[in-house]
């Protein structure tokens, strides 16, 4: 038992020494580029590698082994990585401006790294842009007697989107992530993402900045007078409708129910109907409509 002690004692002191020496390995790492300007598209079929010689410990060799395993990609940030246009859609990047991110990645010295291209090559096409609307995903559920007092505000309420001319043809507005809420009864604001219909289109900004206007809703009514239209001589049955409609408890004060106005429509008295629609044809923008009783009354033709 003591012989077998000592030799897995002695097997892991040699281990460490190996370790601890230094060795030459070669890899091939994939690429993934990433933070792509805008207006410009890196057709997803393309595939990126690059072949790097390292020469450091066993220790670092044995948790790049291990690295490459558990992410096989390095992640290029084009925004922060230097590149240059060589010719039409080709674009390359010096190896040696990878070192910083690929030392960075393996978690390794800059110098250890040797690179058996001097250049690595990539497509880059020049994508059309298009601007179109922004429209809210709402998903409120607002708790009882509370309601939108307006609509929310959206900023920026356009937004420019680049991608190839067959997709954005299809395109005419980006809705945004749903706005999933329950419950709501304040005022709040939010930063949603855009809904983008491809991975292919992409947008000049990453998140929409929303407005909600919250407020207190109650119902109330308005005995109205039926007006006839024109020179018709008509008499209702009855003369008057009640409007119900929901205002803003903080507007309540300030409502006019004069401003609100009914009108017979006579377009289909020709034809004696039994009875004429009431119809709306203005009410204060604060108030919200719900119904109108009766919305269809009896009449009389008087004659002259």
């Amino acid at each position: 038992m003591a012989f077998l002690f000592f030799l897995v004692l002695s097997a892991f002191f040699w281990l460490l020494i190996k370790l601890s020496d230094k060795y030459t390995v070669t890899y091939n790492f994939k690429l993934q580029f990433t933070d792509v300007p805008a207006e410009l598209w890196m057709p997803t079929k393309d595939t990126h590698e690059i072949k790097v010689s390292i020469h450091t410990t066993g220790y670092n060799i044995l948790k790049v082994k291990l690295l490459k395993s558990a992410n096989p990609s390095i992640s290029i940030p084009l925004n922060q990585v230097p590149y240059r246009r060589q010719n039409g859609n080709l674009y390359s990047i010096s190896a040696q401006s990878l070192r910083e991110e690929l030392s960075g990645s393996l978690n390794i010295d800059g110098g250890e790294l040797l690179f058996n291209e001097n250049e690595i090559f990539f497509r880059l096409e020049k994508l059309q842009s298009k601007t179109v609307d922004v429209k809210l995903n709402n998903a409120l559920q607002f708790r009882k007697q509370y309601e939108l007092y307006s609509e929310p505000i959206i900023k920026p309420q356009r937004v420019q989107i680049y991608g190839p001319k067959a997709l954005l043809d299809s395109i005419t507005f980006i809705e945004t992530e749903k706005l999933h809420q329950t419950e709501v009864f304040e005022n709040f604001s939010t930063n949603l993402k855009l809904a983008m219909p491809s991975k292919d289109i992409k947008a000049e900004v990453d998140n929409i900045h929303v407005e909600v206007d919250v407020a207190s809703f109650t119902e109330a009514s308005a005995m109205v007078e039926i007006e006839i239209p024109g020179q018709t001589q008509l008499r209702l049955f009855p003369a008057e409708a009640r409007v119900f409609y929901n205002i803003a408890l903080r507007d309540f004060d300030l409502i006019n129910e004069q401003n609100i106005r009914l009108q017979i429509d006579t377009s289909m008295l020709s034809t004696r109907p039994a009875l004429l629609k009431v119809v709306l044809t203005a009410s204060p923008s604060a108030i919200k409509i719900k119904r109108i009783v009766p919305d269809q009354v009896e009449y009389l033709i008087m004659k002259n």
